[in-house]
């Protein structure tokens, strides 16, 4: 009897337990929204849980171009006339490139670095005359199985006043303002220096209907200067042009930069040494005696003399400048600019 008695009241209490379950289960559909049984399209890049509700994107961090030496380093105050872009990188990178971001937040183009064969540092010259300010750069790899990977920025300060390019550009500016006059002779030197190729030599031999054997004699100590930085006497005449432009009284109403895009340019005597003497006879190539370049692609001195120097602006400018530099028909070598490592004349 008294098992049968347990046995009664343990089968009312797993009854009792049961009809709790039920009405705690049929509360909880009655209280609970059903789930629509087609959900709307989640934001791009969302998904949904098993509970129907938004999930967010996991952020997948991309890989970055990694280097083991980068120079300039974050926060480089550069004040020399030449510095490198500069990474040494793992040996399984085939190519490395460079870019840069000017204080205008102009991007520069991807510039390919250099390298020698066996080494895993690429490197990359350039001109200080870049300008004053802060940068941003950065390098981007490829590997042997052609995948590219981008580094993160590094800033640096191009401190021009303290480079020889600010000594230089300083030494000019004080010729200027000595003499204004000046402003617009450097101009038209560097014009008719640009008419044929920027190679620091105008052809006063045999005239000068211009005036500027005076000019450019103002200039001799400037590019004497320059020499003792590598700085060529072409890439003097090219400065003191873009310098007066800036300075020039035309100029003084619109405010405009006139930089000079790079240095390295070759003098005159480099290419060709011997030019042509009033006499028919030769004199050595110079500042004053400009070689008679056959193959010129220039504009020529019938192009430039057409021009209002006196209103020109900054594209215009900087037209003729590129249109000598081009006519040098050089191909890149180990220093910034138009130069060659090979001697093509």
């Amino acid at each position: 009897m008294k098992l049968s008695a347990c046995t009664a009241l343990l089968c009312l209490s797993v009854a009792s337990a049961q009809r709790r379950l039920q009405r705690t289960a049929d509360i909880g559909q009655i209280d609970a929204e059903p789930l629509p049984e087609e959900l709307p399209e989640p934001p791009a890049g969302y998904s949904y849980d098993k509970d129907g509700q938004i999930v967010a994107p996991e952020t997948v961090e991309e890989p970055v171009a990694e280097a083991s030496m980068k120079v300039p380093e974050e926060g480089s105050i550069i004040n020399e006339a030449e510095f490198p872009f500069l990474v040494e990188v793992s040996p399984s990178v085939t190519g490395v490139s460079f870019q840069y971001d000017s204080p205008k937040n102009v991007t520069s183009d991807w510039m390919e670095g250099e390298h020698e064969t066996g080494s895993s540092i690429f490197s990359l010259s350039m001109s200080s005359y870049l300008g004053p300010g802060e940068y941003t750069w950065r390098f981007k790899t490829v590997d042997s199985s052609g995948q590219e990977l981008l580094s993160e920025d590094t800033a640096f300060h191009v401190d021009l006043e303290s480079t020889p390019f600010g000594t230089l550009r300083s030494m000019i500016a004080t010729r200027i303002e000595n003499d204004n006059d000046l402003a617009e002779h450097y101009k038209t030197l560097v014009v008719q220096d640009c008419a044929y190729r920027c190679d620091g030599c105008v052809d006063l031999v045999q005239k000068d209907p211009y005036g500027l054997s005076d000019v450019i004699d103002t200039l001799e100590d400037v590019w004497m200067e320059a020499a003792k930085f590598g700085i060529s006497r072409a890439d003097v005449f090219t400065l003191a042009g873009l310098v007066g432009a800036e300075m020039s009284a035309h100029n003084s109403r619109n405010g405009e930069e006139f930089p000079m895009q790079w240095s390295g340019r070759r003098d005159c005597e480099e290419i060709i040494p011997y030019c042509v003497a009033l006499d028919g006879g030769q004199i050595m190539c110079g500042p004053k005696a400009a070689p008679d370049y056959e193959d010129s692609e220039g504009m020529g001195a019938m192009a430039v003399s057409a021009l209002n120097i006196k209103t020109m602006d900054e594209s215009s400018l900087l037209g003729v400048i590129k249109t000598g530099d081009n006519a040098l028909n050089l191909v890149p070598c180990n220093r910034p600019g138009p130069c060659d490592a090979q001697d093509k004349y």
